[in-house]
């Protein structure tokens, strides 16, 4: 489930700006977000989801954190490696 909240938040926020949720979500769902981002150890993201503002100037540091050299997801893509590892179990 938080693979899923953290995909939908980012898949969003590059399609339509990391302000997104603020029109669109619930604050359950927003809090979601940030449950699935400190779930995969991306307190950064996590953080910036908490300071999320309608003005939507948090849209480039998402996409330096979320996608740095370039490459989309790339960081979430790591974490999702790296909690396969640490918490195989969870992914049963």
């Amino acid at each position: 489930m938080h693979l899923s909240y953290l995909m939908w938040f980012h898949n969003g926020a590059m399609a339509n700006g990391a302000a997104w949720p603020l029109d669109y979500c619930t604050a359950e769902q927003i809090a979601a977000f940030t449950t699935a981002a400190v779930y995969f150890e991306l307190d950064e993201i996590a953080d910036l989801i908490g300071r999320l503002e309608p003005d939507d100037a948090l849209s480039h540091e998402y996409r330096d954190l979320s996608s740095p050299f370039g490459e989309d997801a790339s960081l979430i893509r790591d974490a999702l490696r790296c909690k396969l590892v640490e918490a195989a179990q969870d992914w049963v």
